[in-house]
């Protein structure tokens, strides 16, 4: 069932901006546009907003996120289960602190 913004963000539970300014960043896909030109969002981009909600959660920059979301399975699991991480799965800051995925 397509969502609006705010129901996407309430479900979610992050704010209405949050999820515009992650679409801006690219890190949610462009909403869909109804008739009426409101976006239109469903449940691929709700499951990917929780996945980015979870990985902020646990203080991961927005860079490491994109790099998580935009990683093979494979490469994915081996950064989150501290596999031997690959330079596609670091993001510059966070290994600069000696801290790993």
């Amino acid at each position: 069932m397509p969502m609006t913004v705010t129901a996407l963000a309430r479900r979610c539970g992050v704010s209405r901006s949050t999820v515009l300014y992650y679409e801006s960043i690219g890190l949610l896909k462009a909403a869909a546009r109804t008739n009426g030109n409101y976006r239109s969002y469903g449940e691929r981009e709700a499951r990917r907003l929780e996945q980015i909600r979870t990985y902020r959660e646990l203080g991961l920059p927005v860079s490491g996120i994109r790099c998580l979301l935009d990683a093979p399975e494979r490469v994915r699991h081996r950064c989150w289960w501290g596999g031997s991480p690959t330079s596609t799965c670091r993001s510059p800051g966070y290994a600069s602190t000696g801290k790993a995925f």
